[in-house]
This record gives structure tokens, C-alpha cells and sequence, in this order.
């Protein structure tokens, strides 16, 4: 499905390249509390790691630049505008 160009393997891309870094993210935070930061200390925020997570579409976005895949790089596009807008209403209370 990746090696077509279309819609819906670019949001399938963007969706899956977000929730793996997410997890990815949230487990290292994990790591540097127990470890390198204070006990008390919270390390990043919950949405700080969302957004960076968010962010991390740029990866597939480039990939399907680079293989000249206008629709994919669109789906991409899609996703990433979709997961940000889901950040932003789940974290209102903390960004406003």
C-alpha cells in the first residue's frame, strides 16, 4: 500500500510515523526521570511530546517528496493537520 500514490497511504503513513514516535517519546521521558532527572521533576509535558510526535510527519512527508508521490505527500498533510487539531482540543485547558 506504501509503494502507492495516494491519498490514503500518506494518512495511514502520517498516522502510524506520529503514534510510533508518541510512544517512542513517551517512554524515553520515562527513562530520563527515573534516571537523569530528580524524582520530583516531571520531565516534558504530556503535550510538549504530542506535538513534537505531531511534528515527526515531516519524516514520511520528505520520503515521499523524495518519490515524487503528490497524493501520499497530501494524506501526509492531512493527518498531520487532523492530529494537531485533536492535540489542540484535548490540551485547551493547558495551551490557553
Amino acid at each position: 500500500m506504501l509503494r502507492q500514490d495516494n491519498f490514503a497511504a500518506g494518512f495511514l503513513a502520517g498516522l502510524v510515523c506520529s503514534v510510533i514516535f508518541y510512544v517512542i517519546f513517551n517512554e524515553v521521558n520515562n527513562i530520563l526521570v527515573g534516571t537523569l532527572f530528580d524524582e520530583d521533576s516531571p520531565g516534558f509535558s504530556e503535550q510538549f511530546i504530542a506535538i513534537i510526535a505531531v511534528c515527526t510527519n515531516l519524516i514520511p512527508f520528505l520520503i515521499f517528496n523524495a518519490a515524487d508521490k503528490a497524493q501520499s505527500m497530501k494524506g501526509v498533510i492531512g493527518a498531520t493537520i487532523l492530529l494537531a487539531a485533536v492535540a489542540i482540543i484535548y490540551y485547551h485547558d493547558r495551551f490557553f
